[in-house]
């Protein structure tokens, strides 16, 4: 794990993935005639679990595919072989989907997306085809599913779902640890069987905190809980500080990536930002891009998606292409001011 620091090696116990997969079918339906594709890769435990376990135990048919980045090849194999469930993070759905005709898709029942925000564009795509789309959140560290949606056609991109199976979530101040009402934005704890039981070696941070006598794994990131149904703000370093504010620099990318979303070559933008030094004025955020996006018109489109006018992008970088690791999340170290 390590989207936005070294990695970390997880070790997860027998325990942990197979209550996953338990937690994962009380919410999702499938059958003995799916097909699955598993394009993800076996290192990571959304890969492991959701394409090499889950598949095992079932006894679901699975084709792979070892390249989820080449979304034509994916889209080959998925026509080719009649696919009709398919697990994934939005990167690599919107990469296989947005690349040939969509009639390669439609024995493409479930599409089940997690480790990044979902785009608008995979929620139309998915729509357009008559297809099931149900949202997850979790961690390497847990398995790696905490929640997942139930369907409904009209789910917004923002929510993802009630926890699953014998997990608790609970929602704290990120400083004192006070457990917060419904509908107020903190930190996101949890707990249950899901959860590993540490970090290898010495080095690494220890994730855990303890309330009234229980162990809780701090997840880092931030979101509410609203009618049992948990949503997500961002993570808690990917916040910076403007004038008094905490500004979410994932709410930012998320809105510019409803203007320009992924393409067939992955992401088109992503969002970083260098805080204040010494002497310096402010917190600059930039907006690296691999398309021609000049600074007043992404400010236009975070201004028309209704964020703080706070909420500005300082700074445009043009690149040849948004670092991505294996896992499909944005390689956020590899993006230099």
């Amino acid at each position: 794990s390590g989207s936005e620091a070294s990695p970390k090696g997880v070790p997860l116990t027998h325990r942990n993935i197979l209550s996953n997969v338990s937690g994962i079918m009380q919410r999702v339906s499938m059958v003995g005639c799916d097909i699955l594709l598993g394009f993800l890769p076996p290192f990571h435990s959304f890969g492991f679990t959701a394409n090499v376990v889950l598949p095992t135990v079932l006894g679901l048919k699975t084709v792979y595919h070892p390249d989820p980045t080449r979304g034509r090849q994916s889209a080959r194999v998925f026509r080719k072989w009649r696919v009709s469930v398919c697990v994934g993070p939005p990167t690599f759905l919107l990469k296989m989907l947005s690349v040939t005709d969509p009639s390669a898709f439609k024995t493409g029942r479930l599409f089940l997306s997690g480790a990044e925000p979902t785009p608008q564009a995979l929620i139309d795509q998915v729509s357009s085809l008559g297809a099931e789309l149900r949202v997850g959140f979790g961690t390497t560290e847990c398995g790696p599913t905490i929640t997942i949606t139930t369907y409904d056609k009209t789910a917004t991109k923002n929510g993802v779902g009630k926890p699953v199976q014998d997990m608790q979530v609970m929602i704290v101040c990120p400083d004192t640890l006070r457990a917060l009402p419904d509908g107020e934005r903190g930190l996101i704890i949890t707990r249950g069987p899901n959860v590993f039981p540490g970090y290898m070696g010495n080095e690494a941070r220890n994730p855990f905190v303890t309330i009234k006598g229980a162990r809780w794994y701090n997840t880092g990131d931030l979101g509410t809980i609203n009618d049992e149904s948990l949503d997500i703000s961002g993570r808690l370093s990917r916040f910076v500080k403007i004038s008094g504010e905490k500004i979410g620099l994932q709410q930012i990318e998320t809105a510019l990536s409803d203007c320009w979303p992924p393409g067939e070559d992955g992401p088109r933008i992503a969002v970083t930002a260098k805080e204040g030094e010494a002497g310096a004025r402010r917190t600059v955020i930039c907006l690296f891009t691999t398309i021609d996006i000049s600074r007043e018109k992404a400010n236009a489109a975070l201004k028309k998606s209704g964020l703080s006018g706070l909420s500005k992008i300082h700074r445009v970088r043009k690149v040849k292409a948004i670092p991505v690791l294996g896992s499909g999340k944005v390689n956020y170290p590899g993006l230099r001011l």
